[in-house]
């Protein structure tokens, strides 16, 4: 499963939409916690982001 989580400025520009970011250790503990909406299994494992990054011909989403 790929999921896009990026936040982006408002239409306006307004950048406080960045206020509600949340690192990568914390989405990865979302992930794996049965008690949490973002629950995506037993086996899930994170990714390395800068290398999934440094793969892509389309940096669209990073």
């Amino acid at each position: 499963m790929i999921a896009d989580i990026s936040l982006i400025p408002t239409i306006e520009g307004d950048r406080k939409t960045f206020f509600h970011m949340v690192g990568e250790e914390e989405l990865n503990r979302l992930f794996v916690d049965p008690d949490s909406p973002f629950y995506l299994g037993k086996e899930y494992r994170p990714t390395d982001l800068g290398a999934e990054k440094d793969s892509s011909p389309c940096f669209g989403g990073f």
